[in-house]
């Protein structure tokens, strides 16, 4: 990997809106989880507090085209079991299920299905008025 393409990554991955590639989580959210110690689908509190770098074919190089961001659980899981993005999309959603239960709904920025090789159907905001407050908060217009 290229200094050029590390900066590129670290960049991408500490933007707060930048979202995990499956299950769609923000790293805003990540960051909000952590500093209020919730617990983690997978692994300790220490490695959930940013997005993780993909290599999306295991066996590419550190190219940019070959790399994505992923919350630590899906990438560990991704690891472990080498499962599809759909496999763990759905092993992602029962997770947050299961810990939200009724309450999923509240959970909008999870990613409902695939279409076209891309994860769709969460929203990276509760609402517009949300996105303007957020943008305001962190001094853009």
């Amino acid at each position: 990997m290229t200094r050029a393409c590390s900066l590129e990554m670290a960049t991408i991955l500490l933007n707060d809106d930048t979202r995990c590639a499956v299950c769609g989580i923000p790293q805003r959210i990540v960051r909000l989880l952590a500093a209020r110690g919730w617990g983690w689908l997978l692994g300790k509190e220490q490695n959930n507090r940013h997005l993780t770098c993909d290599h999306i074919d295991p066996a590419g190089g550190s190219e940019r085209e070959n790399l994505r961001s992923l919350c630590y659980a899906c990438n560990c899981k991704r690891q472990d079991d080498m499962l599809t993005d759909e496999e763990l999309l759905v092993w992602a959603r029962g997770q947050w299920a299961w810990r939200f239960g009724d309450r999923i709904a509240r959970i909008y920025w999870l990613n409902t299905h695939f279409e076209n090789g891309v994860a769709v159907g969460g929203r990276p905001f509760r609402s517009k008025n949300h996105e303007k407050i957020e943008r305001r908060t962190r001094g853009e217009s």
